[in-house]
């Protein structure tokens, strides 16, 4: 300890000699420094009476008046020098070297109640010895936002596990990175390159500032042995891993901090205070009122980073989950609240330019968490009007993803709540021509309920349903809209010669631009996607943006039936020739559960014919009214696309959270005369899953 600082801070304030003796935690609220004599510093955390330290001569610490869980136990002759709080708060020279000499204590207590925190949530049955000892043997180690803690093909002598921020797992060169993952706060890493012998397989580095604990290769293998409990931890852990097919189930035990800034004035400013406020009951949210009641400073600026920083991490310590409400105003607390962020929501006024809305942010793109940090956009609209313009301002701000929020609809309210916590609904709808019509059957069965979903996607002709779901219609709307658009008029009915496609698909086109409007996708009031399939690269394709109903096109552009799509270059067609049933893509937008709704035509399709029949007696059988046992062309085709993707859906249907699939056998993929039938069949199915599958989510 720096005894020249304590010279200073003596000559500086008054104080006293104090007799320490036998009596555990009596010390009254004040500065003091060990005089005489030693004092065992222990803490309780997590359930465990942890070591911290043993203080000797001129050492310091400070006991307040609310300080609770730390304790003071003095050898049986300890002397030491008192300072009151007020004597020490009376000069700012004096504040500050007092905090510097109690820094070291305060450093100590924080990584050890941080450690344990972290070890209490990973590991059963450990013991207080085990973390003190792993304590004592390690090295906590801090990284700034991109340091690099080691790289791909390194030697393998550590086992790490993250206390704070966050990590980017990557492969490759730092001018051409992969993204491999991430590792959160709480998480253990760098074990199996250590019990394998093998070097790193990957590179990591921090994105926003981190600290980890950092255990040697044989201070891991001695307390491996030592203690059974964290050696079946990593058995438990490397079994997990290697066990582990479900990407999301992993997503959602992660740990990461959100920062939610609002840019907005007025009302709706207001509006999302009260959201906010309502959030803070179900998830923690941290403030910059609610952080201040923590400190005596009056301002964020006011508090030493390492104070600030060492608080937070104790408060997030809490939750898996963190949300850092900010308004631009405080920028001193959004600059902080942005070094910690994995996400930043920026919520802003829907009637604002995105020039404006690129001057407001300006100061924040040059903050480093702003380009580790994945952005969503928060669209608040003062009245139901038309969207437009968003695909400009997803542009300026790098959003990934986007919300639009009616002010006075609570609805949207709650389901940006939902999403928050992790517990928005997606529904994926899949493809199988006319028995698609019976999604919107089962939806009608759903909003009787009041079951309410987040995110929608689709292929094929459940993209079609999906979209004017996403739209914002009523089911009896989207009913009127399939007679007008499938039952009144057959939209693949103008035929011609079949050099690309049996159908020319200017019907097609026109019936999809007045169904769906010449809207884009990010001007939805709900999210939407569809998928289809891309010939050129022989890889499906992600439809999040751009023109709604090109997009739908492409989904269903059944191959040899309806003209592809061609999209910079490329000829698009069906996506249900790759991925019938998107679960996959709704998994990487939705955080909560997924429903999937399979119509699929996978039935069993045999004949009685000993051979195709010639296309004079086929004709002829059918006017006869005994039409032979064959697929026609069209039935070949669309059945020849959902067995391409059928692999692809029985890997997506065990990833749902919930897979229905409603019994429309009776009705074939080109029966779109029979839609209102396949709808009621489809309500009824609905009604069906209500008390089964669906039956928690109510």
């Amino acid at each position: 300890m720096n005894q020249s600082q304590l010279e200073k801070l003596l000559a500086i304030c008054p104080s006293c000699c104090v007799e320490f003796q036998g009596v555990e935690k009596s010390l009254s609220p004040g500065f003091y420094s060990v005089r005489e004599g030693q004092i065992e510093v222990t803490i309780m955390v997590a359930g465990y009476r942890l070591r911290v330290c043993v203080l000797t001569l001129s050492e310091c610490f400070f006991v307040s008046k609310d300080q609770r869980d730390i304790f003071f136990q003095p050898s049986k002759s300890t002397r030491l020098t008192m300072i009151s709080l007020k004597d020490v708060a009376s000069t700012d020279h004096g504040r500050i070297l007092a905090e510097e000499l109690a820094q070291p204590l305060n450093t100590r207590i924080h990584q050890l109640s941080s450690l344990a925190l972290a070890l209490g949530h990973l590991i059963k049955d450990i013991s207080a010895g085990f973390i003190e000892e792993l304590f004592l043997t390690s090295e906590f180690i801090q990284l700034k936002p991109w340091e690099i803690l080691f790289r791909e093909g390194s030697h393998a002598d550590s086992v790490y596990v993250l206390i704070s921020g966050k990590l980017q797992v990557y492969v490759g060169s730092e001018s051409d990175v992969t993204e491999v993952g991430s590792i959160s706060r709480g998480e253990i890493f760098g074990e199996m390159s250590v019990l394998s012998g093998d070097p790193r397989s990957a590179s990591i580095r921090a994105t926003r500032n981190s600290e980890m604990v950092r255990l040697g290769e044989n201070d891991f293998e001695a307390l491996s042995k030592k203690y059974p409990p964290l050696e079946k931890f990593i058995t438990r852990l490397l079994i997990d891993r290697i066990k582990r097919q479900n990407e999301r189930l992993k997503r959602k035990s992660k740990s990461f901090n959100r920062v939610i800034l609002t840019l907005a004035e007025g009302k709706t400013n207001d509006a999302l205070g009260s959201f906010v406020h309502d959030l803070e009951s179900e998830s923690l949210v941290i403030a910059e009122d609610s952080v201040l009641r923590g400190f005596t400073e009056k301002t964020i600026e006011q508090i030493k980073p390492i104070q600030l920083n060492q608080f937070l991490d104790q408060i997030e310590q809490s939750s898996t989950k963190c949300h850092y409400f900010c308004r631009c105003q405080n920028d001193q607390w959004v600059l902080a609240s942005l070094s910690r962020a994995d996400e930043i929501w920026l919520v802003v006024d829907a009637r604002e330019d995105s020039q404006t809305l690129e001057k407001r942010i300006a100061a924040y793109q040059r903050h480093p968490g702003w380009e580790s940090a994945r952005r969503v956009l928060v669209l608040l609209h003062a009245e139901r009007e038309e969207i437009y313009g968003t695909a400009e301002r997803l542009k300026v701000t790098g959003a990934a993803q986007h919300f639009h929020i009616q002010i006075g609809e609570s609805a949207d309210w709650q389901r940006l709540k939902r999403y928050l916590l992790g517990q928005s609904i997606g529904l994926v709808l899949g493809g199988g021509g006319a028995r698609g019509f019976g999604h919107i059957g089962m939806m009608k069965a759903f909003e009787s309920a009041g079951l309410k979903f987040d995110w929608f996607g689709g292929t094929s002709i459940g993209a079609i349903m999906a979209a004017w779901i996403a739209q914002g219609l009523a089911t009896d709307q989207i009913v009127q809209s399939i007679n007008k658009f499938f039952v009144d008029v057959n939209p693949l009915g103008d035929y011609t010669l079949p050099l690309v496609s049996l159908s020319r698909s200017i019907r097609l086109d026109n019936l999809l631009e007045e169904g769906l409007g010449v809207g884009n996708i990010e001007d939805m009031p709900l999210p939407f996607f569809c998928i289809s399939s891309d010939l050129s690269v022989a890889a499906e394709l992600l439809h999040n943006h751009g023109v709604l109903w090109r997009a739908v096109r492409a989904s269903i552009a059944i191959p040899g039936v309806v003209a592809p799509v061609i999209q910079d270059g490329h000829f698009l067609v069906d996506g249900a020739l790759l991925n019938n049933l998107p679960v996959d893509h709704m998994l990487s937008h939705n955080p909560g559960p997924v429903v999937a709704i399979d119509v699929s035509d996978n039935e069993p399709y045999f004949t009685d014919e000993k051979e195709i029949p010639t296309a004079s007696r086929y004709l002829w059988r059918r006017v006869i009214g005994k039409p032979p046992g064959v697929p026609s062309i069209l039935e070949t085709l669309l059945r020849s696309t959902a067995l391409a993707g059928s692999n692809r859906v029985n890997t997506n249907k065990t990833n749902a959270d919930i897979y229905i699939k409603p019994d429309l056998t009776r009705f074939g993929m080109l029966e779109f005369k029979a839609a209102n039938a396949i709808i009621e069949a489809g309500h009824q199915a609905g009604l069906a899953a209500l008390d089964k599958e669906l039956k928690h989510l109510l």
